[in-house]
């Protein structure tokens, strides 16, 4: 993995946990349904992870998100 895709993936990790954490502070409530639908209904949660870090593939997105999620709460 070369320099530039590392800190491409250390940059969406931060991202990743700043989401949870703002899920935490209730920064999400107002989508209906956030924390009870399945990861892959969660289409605004990947929209918005995409904004912050563009270029990464939906899976890619969804295991950084899952490995946050499980590591800050």
């Amino acid at each position: 993995m070369g320099k530039k895709k590392h800190q491409a993936r250390i940059k969406l990790r931060k991202a990743a946990d700043e989401i949870v954490v703002e899920m935490f502070q209730g920064k999400w409530d107002h989508l209906p349904n956030f924390t009870t639908r399945s990861m892959d209904e969660l289409t605004e949660l990947f929209v918005e992870l995409e904004k912050r870090c563009p270029d990464h593939k939906r899976e890619e997105y969804k295991k950084t998100f899952l490995r946050s999620y499980l590591e800050n709460r």
